[in-house]
């Protein structure tokens, strides 16, 4: 989460910070502990989701008890399995299918009010009913510290099921 234009807040521990890529010309902080949902909530209501449900427990309950938030027809849903693994899925609600949805990382809204879909490292927009790659960012990654390739860093939460 941008915190001003040159601040950035990641939700990953500051302890597994030092691992991740820093990015040139930002300042980059981490959460004191491990990943939190509500720093991802937040982030999320400000672009204009809503949380449609908040189950009392949801860590370790499984897809029976998700965090649930709401963008028009576009549904994103928290789940923490038993293991205690985290994840989340999107479900369309439109009239029409939308199968990229299936193992997306991220969709949301851009600016010009098109699904934008993000899956394995590729970005598509919605036109109708066809979904157009707008970038292959596979080719684009950064370099990674040589400590990050060898460590075991923390899952971010916003990371689609893929089971």
């Amino acid at each position: 989460m941008f915190t001003a234009n040159q601040a950035l807040t990641l939700n990953h521990s500051a302890r597994d910070l030092k691992a991740l890529i820093q990015p040139n010309g930002f300042t980059a902080q981490g959460v004191t502990d491990r990943e939190r949902v509500d720093t991802v909530l937040l982030a999320l209501k400000r672009t204009g989701w809503q949380v449609t449900a908040w189950p009392e427990q949801w860590m370790g309950m499984g897809e029976a008890y998700p965090v649930v938030l709401r963008k028009r027809a576009l549904e994103l849903r928290f789940i923490s399995s038993p293991q205690y693994r985290r994840y989340v899925t999107y479900t369309w609600h439109g009239p029409d299918p939308v199968p990229l949805l299936e193992g997306a990382s991220w969709a949301d809204f851009d600016q010009q009010g098109r699904l934008v879909i993000a899956q394995e490292g590729r970005l598509y927009a919605m036109w109708g009913t066809e979904a157009r790659e707008l970038i292959d960012l596979n080719v684009h990654q950064p370099p990674r510290h040589s400590s990050a390739a060898s460590s075991d860093v923390a899952t971010p939460i916003i990371q689609a099921n893929r089971s």
